[in-house]
């Protein structure tokens, strides 16, 4: 089966500095975007290997500083650049449809990070 996990947050910044007046808004991400919580995953495909269904969520408390979310399949360490990106929702949409015949690819766990309009948490 495909365990699901909520994106562990972690501090993270853009790397770019601003020396500009106190007005210029900032434009590194947030030292921590709020997590999702009970991500749910249930597989109606039969066929082994495969599977479908929808990816279910629940958005963190404060969205403030979230636009929307990022949807990945991959292994137990949830990088991103070894899984498969499944797709973006938008702030208000807390589920991704999985199509019929998916394939795991040798994947076992869906991971939901959160993205502000300045990049996606880690």
């Amino acid at each position: 089966g495909v365990e699901t996990a909520s994106d562990a947050a972690e501090e993270g910044d853009t790397g770019q500095e601003q020396d500009a007046p106190d007005s210029a808004p900032d434009r590194r991400l947030p030292s921590m975007l709020p997590s999702v919580a009970n991500v749910d995953f249930q597989d109606f495909d039969l066929t082994r290997g495969d599977i479908s269904g929808v990816v279910t969520w629940s958005p963190p408390a404060d969205t403030s500083a979230i636009s929307g979310y990022e949807v990945y399949l991959t292994d137990s360490s949830g990088d991103r650049a070894t899984g498969i990106h499944w797709g973006t929702t938008p702030l208000g949409t807390d589920m991704l449809e999985v199509a019929e015949n998916t394939s795991l690819a040798g994947y076992t766990h869906i991971f939901v990070h959160t993205r502000s309009v300045l990049g996606e948490s880690p």
